[in-house]
């Protein structure tokens, strides 16, 4: 896998109060692999094998921007939009085949499985102690399209060799959408309270 990349950000201060920083990161992925096609016979033995490549490419635009407002000396809000990309696992994207007779399955790889695309909104506000210290809130939102998950179905056919029909085959797809709503809080500070 070779992954070529470029960002480009400016961050702009409009006063003393609000800071916005915004970026544009262009990545294209190219993908090479290379796979057995492996047959057990019905005790379970190794039954030969045939090599298998395949080559794929995808290109993501990921902008995304963030904003700082200064509520006062010690209290900060924060709001951010992004985009990230989870890449499949490398064994998900390798084009092999393994019928395991033994288990009546067949296990596919899928070399054309995209990544899973998510779509980002964050609010957060923090507040800093006097002591260090520091207490936090937020809510998030994320869009997730392309997700990855094994599809299981049965054979209808023998079209993936000779007497599977019925065999399970699981191979690795992706969904469609999927949303995460959320809220996260966190609590610190220096415990000078307790005895020394």
């Amino acid at each position: 896998e070779n992954v070529y990349a470029g960002y480009l950000m400016t961050e702009q201060r409009f006063s003393d109060k609000l800071t916005i920083l915004a970026g544009v990161r262009l990545e294209n992925t190219q993908i090479s692999s290379t796979g057995n096609i492996v047959n057990y016979n019905e005790d379970g033995d190794y039954d030969g094998h045939i090599t298998t490549t395949s080559k794929n490419s995808y290109t993501n635009i990921l902008p995304n921007i963030h904003m700082k407002y200064n509520l006062s000396k010690n209290s900060i809000l924060r709001l951010a939009y992004t985009n990230t990309i989870a890449r499949p696992n490398y064994i998900d994207l390798v084009p092999y085949r393994n019928i395991l007779r033994e288990d009546e399955e067949i296990e596919l790889g899928n070399p054309n499985l995209k990544p899973a695309k998510s779509m980002n909104f964050d609010v957060m506000g923090e507040h800093y102690f006097s002591n260090i210290g520091i207490i936090s809130a937020g809510i998030f939102y994320k869009g997730i399209t392309d997700f990855s998950y094994i599809y299981v179905r049965e054979v209808k056919e023998d079209s993936l060799g000779p007497n599977t029909t019925g065999f399970d085959i699981k191979k690795p797809e992706n969904g469609q959408d999927a949303y995460v709503l959320g809220a996260e809080f966190s609590f610190q500070r220096k415990l000078n309270f307790l005895p020394g």
